[in-house]
Parts: C-alpha cells; structure tokens; sequence
C-alpha cells in the first residue's frame, strides 16, 4: 500500500470518527444526557485502582494534564451510546 492510499483511509477514518462524535454530542444535548461528579469520581477511583495509585493523585494528575474533561466527554458518549442501545431494543 502506498503513502497516498494510507493517508487517505486515515483521512476517512477521522472524518467518520468526527461526524459519530458530532451526532453522539448533538443527541446527548437532545436528550439532556450528561455525566455526574459521582459517576466521574467512580471512574477516577476505578483509574487508581488499575494504577495502584490514589483517587486523589489520579484526580491530581488528570487536572493537571487537562484530562478530566476528555474522561467526562468519554462517559458522556458512553451513557449516550447505552442509550441508544436501550431505545432500539
């Protein structure tokens, strides 16, 4: 495969993942999905444990990376995705 094909699938790929994030956010909105302090602090606790590390040291390094909002953002896409899945079944 060449360079051209290569970059052009990967272009592909991006836009797809722009336009599911788009819909995902647009629909989240509609439906008034959104994600709690509680549900955020159980996955900063989940994030410790996997690290052997303390909610508080997690929270610490997340904020200051600027990660939290990208780990509320994930959340939100993913009780908007249950949602969806709960709506056609």
């Amino acid at each position: 495969m060449d360079l051209a094909r290569l970059r052009a699938g990967q272009r592909e790929q991006a836009i797809n993942e722009v336009k599911a994030s788009l819909l995902l956010g647009k629909i989240a909105d509609e439906e008034k999905i959104d994600v709690s302090d509680e549900e955020l602090d159980h996955e900063i606790e989940a994030l410790a444990k996997q690290s052997k590390q303390t909610a508080e040291a997690i929270r610490a390094r997340l904020t200051r990376d600027g990660a939290l909002d990208r780990i509320r953002s994930r959340i939100r896409s993913e009780k908007t995705l249950n949602f969806l899945y709960h709506q056609s079944a």
